[in-house]
């Protein structure tokens, strides 16, 4: 059954299904919400004989990221949810493309990475900036990041906070590939055709397979930078990060 939702929405064509994230008021910014009724919609998809899924986000854009207006705790709460979701994705026996457009940022970029394979607009944008506003990519972004586009290229775009085009993210292999703007859907909707007529059984020992030397780390990994979250998520930083992100100022970070 589809979950209800007001800001998830789930689309179903024959053995494809779509699920939307839908706040385009907060260019679909992840919500506790949001990420609850996503890891609910991922775990009915598991039962039904859908044999692949389309991630996007409404009106063009995929995801701003988390909700910097929140209090720590709903901060740490979100961060919480959000790991959800990612664990319900990345252990799915279903193939799960992210079609990015607009922008993938911060736990935005998180919930791509999340997914196995990511179709990009060569003029989007991408990263993880939290390090711009005192906190960290903490899910999963250091785990899935590092093993997708290696480890020296994972800290520059960590470590600098820079966003980086669709173009660029292709270039990196962050992307599977980079195509233009009106092209994103009709790409993933190519992919999911060609998944789809191969054997489901096969389809799901590959990912089963493919993951297997990562999957425990990743999700064991995430869970403990959730706790480490908790300790920066009250650090002065974060809360000068927001406030200056919220006012358009450059922040004024205290020395260590």
């Amino acid at each position: 059954m589809p979950v209800e939702s007001d800001v998830i929405a789930v689309e179903m064509n024959d053995s494809i299904a779509e699920i939307v994230l839908n706040r385009p008021e907060q260019k679909n910014a992840l919500s506790q919400t949001l990420a609850r009724d996503l890891t609910e919609a991922v775990a009915n998809l598991n039962e039904t004989d859908v044999r692949a899924v389309i991630v996007r986000g409404a009106e063009n854009t995929f995801s701003a990221g988390g909700d910097l207006q929140q209090s720590p705790d709903e901060f740490i709460e979100e961060v919480s949810a959000s790991v959800d979701a990612i664990e319900k994705i990345h252990t799915s026996p279903i193939p799960y493309i992210a079609a990015i457009e607009g922008a993938a940022v911060g736990g935005g970029l998180e919930l791509a990475l999340a997914c196995d394979l990511r179709i990009a607009d060569e003029n989007a944008s991408l990263g993880l900036p939290e390090t711009t506003v005192g906190i960290f990519p903490c899910a999963g972004g250091t785990r899935f990041l590092s093993r997708i586009i290696g480890t020296a290229r994972a800290k520059e775009l960590m470590l600098t906070g820079r966003l980086i085009s669709g173009e660029q993210a292709a270039s990196w292999g962050l992307v599977n590939r980079a195509v233009e703007p009106p092209a994103v859907m009709d790409t993933a909707h190519e992919l999911t055709k060609t998944i789809s007529s191969n054997s489901p059984t096969g389809i799901e020992a590959t990912l089963r397979s493919t993951n297997e030397a990562f999957s425990r780390p990743v999700i064991e990994g995430m869970r403990w930078d959730v706790d480490l979250a908790r300790t920066v998520a009250d650090h002065p930083d974060f809360q000068e990060g927001k406030q200056a992100f919220l006012e358009g100022r450059d922040p004024e970070f205290q020395d260590r």
